[in-house]
């Protein structure tokens, strides 16, 4: 299944509170497990940015967050081997 990220209109201004995760040295299935948590602890407004370090976690939580019902903002690779996943709440 492909998986989509949500798009942030120019038009929309960001007013929350960015929260970062650096997960880059955790594996799986750790890395979900520690990204729900951080989510449910999200107000509506802010957003979760997520530092991951292996190419299966880059794929399993957004995967996993959308299963979850959670919005991917943003999928960026950062040199070499960092992903950054942003995340939203539940809409």
């Amino acid at each position: 299944m492909p998986m989509t990220t949500d798009k942030i209109r120019d038009s929309e201004v960001f007013t929350g509170i960015c929260h970062s995760l650096d997960l880059s040295h955790e594996l799986c299935p750790m890395t979900f497990v520690r990204t729900k948590l951080a989510l449910d602890r999200l107000s509506a407004d802010d957003r979760l940015a997520v530092l991951l370090g292996s190419a299966e976690a880059a794929v399993n939580v957004p995967r996993s967050a959308v299963e979850q019902g959670y919005r991917v903002l943003g999928v960026d690779r950062i040199g070499a081997d960092l992903v950054r996943v942003t995340l939203g709440p539940r809409p």
